[in-house]
């Protein structure tokens, strides 16, 4: 090994990568996630619902749907008009009785629940803090 040249293509020996060692061991960094497909992950992400005294397993879109449903029989206005909306995008939309609401359209109007269930929760709060406060 004395003979060994040191230069240009021949790194020092202790300084060679190890058999089995990545010249990289955390790897390339993710790209971060988009909006939309953080969106989309947790909108299709399964949810275990209860319904009376049978549990059962559906999509986070899905629950969505039924909450708004939920609360618009109840007579929350603002669910009651999603609900509404939701079933003359689906009357429209199909012709026949087989075909339902586009996946575009169905994101479109849980991105507009979500967006009316977050404005109702902070007027419940401005409300309940100028009753504390």
């Amino acid at each position: 090994m004395s003979n060994y040249k040191i230069g240009y293509k021949n790194p020092p020996i202790h300084a060679r990568f190890k058999k089995g060692q990545s010249g990289n061991p955390s790897g390339r960094r993710r790209k971060p996630a988009s909006l939309l497909d953080i969106f989309d992950r947790l909108i299709h992400r399964k949810l275990s619902i209860r319904e009376g005294d049978t549990v059962r397993s559906v999509s986070a879109g899905e629950a969505l749907i039924m909450s708004a449903f939920n609360k618009a029989m109840k007579g929350h206005g603002p669910s009651l008009k999603l609900v509404q909306s939701l079933w003359n995008v689906v009357e429209d939309s199909s012709p026949e009785p087989e075909q339902f609401i586009n996946d575009q359209t169905a994101d479109d109007l849980i991105k507009e629940f979500i967006q009316r269930e977050g404005k109702i929760k902070k007027r419940a709060a401005k409300r309940k803090k100028k009753r504390d406060g």
